[in-house]
């Protein structure tokens, strides 16, 4: 499988999105999506120092990752996308200094131990959506991530409410008990992962006219509302 390269990090597509503070066209997107990128912190690193100093998204969505890349010594990108890769647990200290956004969709997050290293997470952190991992779906999940990063303003697209800020995470809860839990989905049909998935348009706003296209035939062939209801939030770049 390939590692990431310094020539894949130079010759990478980029535009720029207006998306975030409202002037037009200052937010270099960088796309390093669907290359079957794969973990390997040593050339990782090597090949990421070259990321020009002006990115601001980096868009590493669909690839081989199972751990976040080492990006603690990027002061400018405040977005990253890493969604449908194969990442297992998280590492704060690898975040960019200035993280707001974080998008890890469809990985592979199982329990609330896969999550401890969001604690180490720049307090610049405000918005992360972890949707289609197992650990969605145990019980306290919002309070747990909470507990982690008291300063996150949206969940998985949800505000966070001030009275789940007060409600507390029992710290009691056992490992065992979170397995036996009725709330866990099955995880078998959980961990696949759902190539229709296009989150790019969770945290940025401007999108090819290809990947317009490819979502509006999605959007045809959606049998349900909240899919329905998703794609057309990422056809007009909302963020709920």
């Amino acid at each position: 499988m390939p590692k990431l390269s310094i020539n894949q990090v130079l010759d990478a597509p980029t535009y720029f999105v207006d998306h975030f503070n409202g002037k037009y066209d200052t937010d270099k997107t960088i796309i390093l999506r669907d290359e079957s990128i794969v973990s390997d912190t040593d050339i990782m690193r090597q090949s990421l120092s070259r990321l020009p100093e002006d990115c601001k998204v980096l868009d590493m969505t669909n690839n081989d990752l199972v751990t976040i890349p080492p990006l603690e010594t990027h002061k400018g990108i405040h977005t990253l996308l890493l969604g449908r890769n194969r990442i297992r647990t998280v590492d704060g200290k690898a975040f960019p200094r200035q993280i707001k956004n974080l998008s890890l969709v469809q990985n592979e997050l199982k329990e609330f131990s896969d999550l401890e290293g969001l604690k180490f997470a720049p307090k610049t952190l405000e918005n992360i959506c972890l949707r289609g991992n197992d650990v969605c779906y145990l019980s306290g999940y919002r309070q747990y991530i909470l507990k982690l990063c008291p300063q996150i303003r949206v969940l998985d697209f949800e505000k966070v409410m001030d009275k789940e800020r007060s409600a507390e995470f029992p710290d009691e809860v056992l490992e065992s008990e979170i397995k036996d839990s009725q709330t866990l989905v099955h995880k078998t049909d959980r961990r696949m992962r759902d190539k229709h998935m296009e989150l790019l348009g969770t945290v940025v706003k401007k999108m090819d006219e290809e990947t317009r296209n490819k979502i509006k035939r999605q959007l045809a062939e959606a049998t349900t509302l909240d899919e329905i209801e998703r794609l057309e939030g990422l056809l007009a770049g909302n963020i709920e």
